[in-house]
């Protein structure tokens, strides 16, 4: 009886590889695969079929597909280069072998900092890359952003406005379980899949494009969302790319579910949004006519809304945290609010009832478009940095700091790599000990010391004289030195004293010091 073999997706390293590159293909000869990441690419990987054992055996390991993939993602956002393609994926199947091996369960190795590191920056690119994706998008076209607590409707209000076709379903219809709401929102062909469980569907950058109306919108992450700093951190990277390219932030929605205004402790969820609001808009008094209330998750008919109650309890709200004395800024942004008027309905209406679904659902979109249409407040003329802040938490501020520590460190360890691999280098480069080669290498490293008279932590992780020393370790520091600048970027120093602990050539004067004295040390040792 022939024997089956299920080809699972994943339990390749072909499977692998074309997580990211789609049209990867793979031949294989005898015991030797060759894998091509493009049609008619030259490049070829070569690998063993006993290593794509290797890789089949331990595929239970959830793990181990990930850092596979992760090497792949390197080579694409051009971490490591295509001649070290072949030999990354030997050593990370490899060292997969090893610790899943039982002589290797209680080692600590990949827990080392380094090991942290390379995971963490790996897992950086990924996501700064897929921020970079987001604000092409943007570039040059009139954004709206969208805020609000997790499962708010900000993802079904973007499709709704989108021109989706919108119904209501019930929810044992589609697999999910039963809960007080029976019934959920779907739409057909959506822009931005929408989350029916309680948990954000945008934990990164949703942007999507409104041709119907010609405005391009970022569904920005859900307040509440358990992510973690490091994400929370990279989301607020995000808006700063976003905003900044777009032509111009057209205006701001601020999604409140219905019920947060009659049920007890819903007055914390519009807390959260306020908040929010305050910490991503600097200036209300300035910006106030581009901000529009939402009211989302309406249960009861569109005819038996009471707006103005719920004007009336927003503005209750609003009021309570203008005279608390436990978050003073927060306190000023909603005394300027309430100074502003824009929940009074003569200044025309900025707090709207969105229902997909509700009776009148055509007229109140058609009511919401005109509104945003008439945004005027941010300009392509507008200096985004002076209008917008990144919202973080005080736990993601508190993670920047351990974060700049951690790249820090790990800057210091590699600069010390990269003195060993350069008098390794520069000890096979005066090979031979020729008088015409000694003398090159003398002009040569005398050129790279001319070149650090003044020390940068630049001059050596993007200068091109190291790349010939080690690229792994030049681009790491590189690397390293693109997230200490978005770091500053969304938070910036607060007084000189702060500004000099963002500044790297601050912090590593005495390694970049010392780094010299290496090759001053080199220099010496070729005698001509």
């Amino acid at each position: 009886m022939r024997k089956l073999i299920m080809n699972i997706q994943g339990w390749n390293i072909i499977d692998v590889a074309r997580e990211i590159f789609p049209q990867a293909q793979c031949e294989t000869r005898e015991n030797e695969c060759f894998l091509t990441l493009q049609p008619n690419s030259l490049e070829i990987i070569k690998y063993t079929q006993n290593l794509n054992d290797i890789f089949r055996k331990h595929h239970a390991n959830s793990a181990s597909e990930k850092k596979l993939k992760s090497v792949f993602q390197k080579y694409q956002y051009k971490i490591i280069q295509f001649s070290e393609l072949e030999q990354k994926i030997s050593k990370t199947i490899e060292k997969l072998q090893r610790s899943l091996s039982p002589s290797s369960q209680n080692t600590t190795s990949q827990n080392s900092p380094s090991k942290k590191m390379e995971d963490f920056l790996t897992n950086l690119e990924a996501l700064l890359q897929a921020g970079t994706l987001a604000s092409q998008i943007a570039h040059n076209k009139d954004v709206i952003l969208f805020i609000g607590t997790t499962g708010c409707g900000k993802s079904t209000a973007l499709n709704y406005l989108a021109g989706c076709t919108m119904q209501k379903v019930n929810r044992t219809a589609i697999g999910l379980p039963t809960t007080a709401t029976k019934k959920i929102i779907l739409a057909q062909d959506p822009l931005s899949k929408i989350g029916h469980k309680n948990k954000s569907q945008t934990s990164y950058p949703k942007i999507c494009d409104d041709a119907q109306n010609h405005f391009t919108y970022y569904d920005c992450p859900g307040i509440s969302d358990i992510t973690g700093a490091d994400v929370e951190i990279y989301n607020a990277i995000c808006i700063k790319e976003i905003t900044e390219k777009a032509k111009s932030v057209k205006g701001i929605l601020v999604f409140m579910e219905y019920r947060d205004f009659f049920t007890r402790g819903g007055n914390e969820a519009i807390s959260k949004n306020l908040k929010y609001l305050q910490l991503l808009l600097k200036d209300f008094n300035k910006y106030q006519r581009a901000v529009l209330f939402l009211i989302t998750k309406v249960t009861v008919p569109d005819d038996e809304v009471d707006l103005p109650g719920i004007k009336q309890q927003l503005l209750k709200q609003v009021g309570k945290l203008a005279d608390s004395q436990v978050d003073l800024e927060l306190a000023q942004f909603c005394q300027q609010i309430i100074a502003s008027e824009i929940l009074k309905d003569y200044l025309g209406e900025k707090v709207l009832i969105c229902n997909p679904c509700g009776a009148t659902a055509a007229q109140e979109k058609s009511k919401m478009l005109d509104i945003i249409r008439e945004f005027s407040s941010f300009q392509s003329t507008t200096n985004k940095q002076d209008a917008f802040g990144y919202p973080l938490s005080q736990q993601a501020e508190l993670h920047i700091e351990k974060t700049k520590a951690f790249l820090l460190s790990n800057v210091r360890s590699h600069l010390s790599k990269l003195e060993e691999a350069t008098k390794t280098y520069w000890q096979k480069r005066s090979i031979p000990h020729s008088i015409e080669n000694l003398k090159a290498c003398w002009e040569e490293i005398t050129g790279w010391l001319e070149e650090l008279q003044t020390p940068t932590f630049a001059k050596i992780a993007q200068g091109t004289s190291y790349l010939q020393v080690s690229q792994t370790l030049t681009d790491h520091l590189k690397q390293c030195g693109i997230y200490w600048e978005k770091l500053k970027e969304i938070y910036p120093p607060t007084n000189e004293e702060e500004a000099k602990t963002y500044q790297l050539d601050v912090c590593l004067k005495e390694d970049l010091e010392r780094f010299v004295i290496h090759l001053q040390s080199i220099q010496k040792n070729i005698v001509i």
